[in-house]
């Protein structure tokens, strides 16, 4: 996401995929008929951020919840979102473009306040987080219960595995997690995963009860029990020493 005006190089790449990929998320809810009046298609985003990010790399254009009041209302659905931000600037930015599509949608204070206590809704819950480890813990324990309590809800998150290794290999801070790890954790039966592009390994992660619907090779995302989608979990959830079996204190001329 954008932080104080500041963009990722690979914000564009995001976005695009993003975008592409909630609107096939939504053709797929809509054709079975699992939207109404009394349950609409519920997109959560605990982490908003402003209404309009404008970047140097090329983006210029909504963050995800107003992009997601764009497709749905192409494709006149009823549906409802809730997203927060901390930062009062950015809600009250978020809830005037919201506005001009829904009167349907909560911005909140507080990424916690979006879990919903029980839903039978099918949709989408998206977690972009800023790059810290209080907020990664964070988005693992909203999954975590989002699954829990509301099974309809799928989960995607954009991750970064370089900064969890990072967490991981720190000799001051106390974190054992690998990727493997942080999905293990979350109720969801099936989990999807996205070709890395990027230096510093981010990818998108879908957790889903309903595992055909979320594979899209066309888009280099494949299912975690896919040749393809191991291939890409080996390679993000391990460090070059540790897929080499070389002791991460091992020293530099121990390697050749």
């Amino acid at each position: 996401m954008c932080i104080d005006g500041v963009c990722g190089k690979h914000t564009k790449e995001k976005q695009v995929f993003f975008a592409k990929f909630m609107e096939h998320h939504i053709k797929v809810v809509s054709q079975i008929g699992r939207t109404s009046p009394r349950s609409p298609y519920m997109y959560i985003d605990p982490f908003g951020g402003p209404g309009h990010i404008a970047c140097d790399n090329g983006y210029d254009g909504p963050v995800s919840s107003v992009r997601v009041a764009q497709l749905m209302n192409r494709f006149d659905l009823d549906y409802k979102i809730i997203t927060s931000d901390i930062n009062p600037e950015y809600r009250n930015d978020l809830q005037e473009l919201l506005s001009h599509y829904t009167n349907n949608c909560n911005v909140l204070t507080d990424a916690s306040s979006c879990i919903p206590i029980h839903s039978n809704n099918y949709g989408m819950v998206y977690l972009d987080p800023p790059m810290s480890l209080d907020s990664f813990k964070l988005t693992k324990k909203i999954m975590m219960e989002i699954a829990r309590t509301s099974d309809k809800l799928d989960l995607l998150v954009y991750i970064s595995n370089r900064l969890i290794t990072l967490f991981r290999t720190h000799p001051y801070i106390r974190f054992s997690d690998t990727l493997q790890d942080f999905m293990d954790g979350i109720k969801k039966e099936f989990w999807i995963i996205k070709r890395s592009t990027s230096g510093n390994q981010y990818t998108f992660l879908c957790g889903t009860n309903y595992e055909q619907w979320a594979v899209w090779g066309k888009e280099h995302f494949y299912s975690t029990r896919s040749t393809k989608g191991k291939l890409i979990l080996e390679h993000l959830n391990n460090t070059l020493k540790e897929r080499l079996f070389i002791p991460e204190d091992m020293d530099q001329q121990e390697m050749f």
